[in-house]
């Protein structure tokens, strides 16, 4: 044979070789891939082993032998059968007991003086290769061990089907204990061979898992940056609400939550949002919401708080409705306005609106709560006060549809409350509510979140931010932070 011809030879015979490994193999079982390569190659070798085996047991022991030698490797070949047909499990089962039957049938017919109970330990490694479930494991290689203790002490007393001289026995058995000494290396080599593969497989795909995660968090950290910049910097806010905070704790690197805030015609705009989901999802809404808000207070000159709402509204579905696909995204947000008295200089009427997300007024509970909206309406003074002994908590509800599409979109109401010395605003997300923690890791709740804030209420406001953080992280503990959370806190 040439050089050339016989490196065709041995390519056909590799390609040969790996297209009866992968004999039912689909790239993406990963967790039975291995065990199936690793049997239609035991397969694949016993058969080629038997086929060896034939001459020498004709030239030693004439033709008697041969159907076992032949039903053996049809037994083998019905392995490769059932894989090609993806009967994984079954083929598995097949090969463990119809190997050990097959050897204990074949002492059955040569007689028990062979020593062919060490064929089986080949048989006994299987379930080991094969399976990872202990019951499965510890099943099938007691059936195993059985079968080796039946040779090892009974099969003796059996009359052999087939009288095989003693001499021709030396002959053989030399032969019989290299096939399985074969096939004991040929099944450790090829199940290392194999779990070396995979694990340099798998140390590609997370090398090739951390730089597509690099790349994709570079990408996330550098959207918050963009971000971070339509978000007001602390000294605007600073500038305009000298007494206040912002707790803002991202779930994400990137939020749906966002705070906004605006100064225009000697009034103080600000809003907490929290738009619909988090992390990049979110944060895209919030984008697209928090333009809506600067165009209708820049472009539209809008501040009155319902009507910035509105006019909202319309821009965020204009623009969702550009997709060809229904959006049905959109934000839940307070808004507050703080307009100057014109005598003393000082913020005095606050106006607010809502879309599911309430406003908080606390003030000392010996004074009273003057709502001209409330008033021009011939209502009740407004409910949902809390109190504790020196402070009350005066909820004021948020109109109940969201910034976005909705069943029936109505107009948002501004409600005008006249605001006193000392008196702090509160308005916020949902996120801090909602969070899961606590000895049961139950919700904080709204109510919970009340008599916190009532209860410190003498602290300055800088000191309060520092004990609400503190206390989510408290009451979190180890659990996973479950949405945005942002809260805004002014007093006047």
């Amino acid at each position: 044979m040439t050089p050339g011809g016989k490196g065709k030879f041995i390519s056909m015979v590799n390609r040969l070789w790996q297209k009866l490994s992968h004999l039912g193999v689909l790239e993406n079982e990963h967790e039975q891939k291995r065990e199936v390569i690793l049997l239609n190659k035991i397969g694949v070798f016993a058969i080629l082993l038997i086929l060896c085996f034939i001459p020498i047991e004709i030239i030693l022991n004439g033709f008697e032998l041969v159907p076992v030698e032949l039903i053996s490797a049809v037994i083998f070949s019905s392995i490769l059968l059932l894989n090609s047909f993806r009967f994984h499990t079954a083929a598995k089962y097949f090969s463990i007991i119809s190997g050990a039957l097959l050897i204990l049938i074949s002492s059955f017919v040569v007689g028990g003086e062979s020593d062919s109970e060490y064929n089986l330990l080949p048989v006994f490694l299987l379930p080991l290769l094969f399976f990872r479930n202990f019951i499965h494991i510890t099943l099938l290689s007691l059936f195993v061990a059985a079968c080796f203790f039946y040779l090892k002490f009974s099969i003796s007393e059996t009359t052999p089907l087939v009288e095989i001289p003693i001499e021709v026995r030396k002959k053989v058995q030399p032969f019989m204990n290299l096939m399985t000494m074969m096939f004991l290396f040929f099944e450790l080599y090829y199940f290392k061979k194999l779990n070396l593969s995979f694990e340099k497989n798998l140390s590609r795909q997370k090398l090739l898992v951390e730089q597509k995660n690099h790349e994709i968090t570079s990408s996330i950290k550098y959207a918050k940056r963009i971000q971070s910049a339509i978000l007001p910097p602390n000294k605007l806010v600073k500038e305009f609400l000298s007494n206040s905070f912002i707790l803002y704790k991202p779930k994400d690197i990137v939020a749906g939550d966002f705070y906004w805030l605006e100064h225009k015609e000697g009034k103080v705009l600000f809003a907490a949002a929290d738009c619909t989901g988090h992390g990049v999802p979110g944060a895209m809404v919030s984008v697209v919401c928090n333009n809506g808000l600067n165009r209708s207070v820049r472009e539209y000159g809008l501040t009155e708080p319902g009507k910035i709402l509105n006019k909202t509204r319309e821009i965020v579905i204009a623009e969702f409705e550009k997709s060809e696909e229904e959006v049905k995204d959109g934000m839940d947000i307070a808004l507050c306005s703080l307009s100057v008295s014109s005598s003393s200089g000082a913020y005095r009427e606050l106006q607010y609106a809502g879309a599911n997300n309430p406003l908080w007024i606390i003030r000392s509970h010996h004074a009273e709560l003057d709502s001209a909206s409330e008033k021009e309406n011939n209502k009740e003074q407004i409910p949902n006060q809390v109190r504790n002994d020196e402070y009350e908590l005066i909820e004021i509800k948020a109109d109940k549809q969201p910034i976005g599409k909705y069943a029936e979109n109505k107009p948002y109401t501004t409600h005008k409350i006249e605001l006193q010395k000392g008196d702090s605003i509160y308005i916020f997300t949902d996120g801090y509510a909602d969070q899961f923690g606590g000895e049961k890791s139950k919700k904080f709740k709204a109510a919970n979140f009340k008599k916190l804030l009532l209860s410190i209420q003498e602290k300055p406001m800088e000191e309060q931010k520092i004990i609400i953080d503190q206390t989510f992280k408290d009451w979190k503990g180890n659990l996973e932070q479950i949405d945005d959370v942002c809260i805004i806190g002014v007093r006047i």
